[in-house]
């Protein structure tokens, strides 16, 4: 005959069913909450990623932006010294062009014939008092090329301009 299972023991393994079951249920919510943790953990990571980019890049720009003005103001400093050397140039070249025009009014109203005569008498003066030189001077002849240049070598003009013989 059959053995007829105790409704204590019934109620036993039912419960044990049931605990089992909530243990596998525990475990399968843990998991999803794992899981779904690990997605935010993901995300906020991305987030935190993409913001240290725009952060680094944002950096840079304003490195760029001051490179790019300290590089604008030394143009404009150079362009400042540019304009006032020109300005001074330009002060300069109407002091010398008053300066002219003063010395040509002065050599127009200087009577140039007692100049010219004074000249004269000078040159006059200088050839009576020269003394004539009796000695021929020893001339050496003139060589076309050099002794030491050799047949082919420029000459440092020729080097210069590029001139082949």
């Amino acid at each position: 005959m059959r053995s007829v299972p105790n409704s204590d023991e019934k109620k036993a393994k039912t419960d044990e069913k049931k605990a089992l079951a909530a243990e596998k249920k525990a475990l399968a919510d843990e998991k999803k909450k794992a899981k779904a943790d690990e997605k935010k953990a993901s995300a906020e990571k991305r987030k935190l990623a993409a913001e240290a980019k725009k952060h680094a890049k944002m950096v840079r720009a304003e490195e760029a932006a001051k490179k790019k003005a300290a590089r604008a103001q030394a143009a404009q400093e150079k362009a400042a010294k540019a304009a006032a050397a020109a300005l001074k140039l330009s002060e300069s070249l109407k002091k010398h062009t008053k300066e002219n025009e003063t010395a040509k009014v002065a050599d127009e109203t200087i009577n140039e014939k007692p100049l010219e005569e004074a000249d004269e008498t000078i040159n006059e003066k200088s050839l009576e008092e020269a003394p004539v030189n009796e000695k021929p001077v020893n001339e050496k002849p003139v060589n076309e090329k050099p002794v030491n240049e050799k047949p082919g070598a420029l000459s440092m003009t020729s080097m210069i301009f590029g001139i082949k013989r």
